[in-house]
């Protein structure tokens, strides 16, 4: 087994984790907290999800589940060298419900509604520089509030 790889796949699923947990924070804090927090580190950042949740959101989802999947192809790739495809496949996908249910899915979610006010400050900090580098161009839709031509 290359110890690479599986210090690939912890880290991949402790990041998912965290990100998972911001997901959960971020979607149960009230703008009052955000405006509560706006002097603390992130609090600014928390301004700008308020008015743009889902462009956050997507972001943080689309990076959790692409670190799922990396961490999900390392291992079917380390038991693969030592055991037949299907065995391997089948040990894939049962070591991974089990540590997405637990290292992704409750345990981090659960923190997340414990403590929103943490891990919304630092999970915002890392959704707007991933937004940063996946979002490289604004739409020319952002600049406008509506679709609709004015009648003036």
């Amino acid at each position: 087994m290359s110890p690479i790889a599986i210090v690939s796949i912890i880290l991949l699923l402790a990041f998912a984790g965290f990100l998972a947990a911001s997901e959960s924070a971020l979607t149960s804090i009230s703008r009052i907290v955000v405006e509560e927090l706006e002097g603390k580190r992130g609090g600014m950042l928390l301004r700008k999800y308020s008015a743009q949740p889902a462009r956050y959101l997507n972001v943080i989802l689309l990076v959790r589940k692409l670190c799922e999947f990396t961490a999900t192809v390392l291992l079917a790739v380390i038991l693969l060298r030592n055991y037949s495809s299907a065995q391997a496949m089948a040990l894939t996908v049962a070591i991974m419900v089990v540590l997405s249910y637990v290292v992704v899915g409750v345990g981090p979610r659960t923190l997340g509604k414990q403590q929103p006010h943490k891990y919304a400050r630092y999970g915002i900090i890392v959704a707007y520089g991933l937004a940063c580098l996946l979002y490289t161009s604004p739409s020319p839709r952002d600049a406008t509030l509506s679709r609709m031509p004015s009648s003036a």
